[in-house]
């Protein structure tokens, strides 16, 4: 028999009760993310509360190069007592995790907060880089991709061609990590001499 990959039950700080490893078909949302999934996950049999595993991993805190001045905090709840906080990421509101700096008030859902710092879209022929706050004298833009308007949060670009793009129209249809071609092998076709 196999060693299990994964704890088969952890206590995280985002439930007063222990989560245990279990396999459902389909699964309530994540409290973390607000994705449902099947598959393997961490549930409160009792309280129906299921988190990812991956989403159980999160570290606790984290050095974000958007906020370089402080560490950011991971929370189970949002830090405010209207139980929302706003996205400094993507300006939505969000009521499950986040990273949060106290100092500050500085807030991102966790999974804004694990965007991946450049991606390849098939949209265009360069990688784009994570920025966190538009280069342009009137804080907005103009997506690349969808054509909508972008405000004053991250986005992805190509400083060199100016393209520019939402964080979800550059993630939703990311091309693929480019491989060199692979060499192609020529068999010459076989004439039925020996040599």
């Amino acid at each position: 028999m196999g060693r299990l990959e994964h704890e088969p039950v952890i206590q995280h700080v985002s439930h007063t009760h222990p989560l245990e490893l279990s396999c459902v078909q389909r699964a309530p949302a994540c409290a973390c993310c607000g994705v449902q999934s099947g598959g393997w996950n961490y549930a409160c049999k009792g309280c129906g509360f299921f988190l990812h595993i991956s989403c159980a991993k999160m570290p606790r805190l984290i050095d974000h190069p958007s906020h370089p001045s402080h560490a950011l905090v991971l929370l189970p709840a949002p830090a405010y007592p209207e139980g929302s906080f706003n996205c400094d990421a993507c300006g939505r509101s969000g009521k499950g995790f986040s990273y949060h700096c106290a100092h500050c008030h500085v807030d991102l859902h966790a999974l804004c907060a694990t965007m991946p710092l450049s991606v390849a879209h098939q949209a265009h022929h360069h990688p784009l880089t994570l920025g966190f706050s538009p280069p342009y004298e009137c804080r907005g833009f103009s997506c690349d991709i969808c054509g909508h308007i972008g405000s004053n949060h991250w986005l992805y670009r190509c400083a060199l061609c100016e393209f520019d793009a939402h964080l979800s129209c550059a993630t939703a249809n990311a091309a693929p990590p480019q491989r060199p071609p692979r060499p192609e092998v020529i068999v010459p076709p076989s004439n039925g001499l020996s040599r």
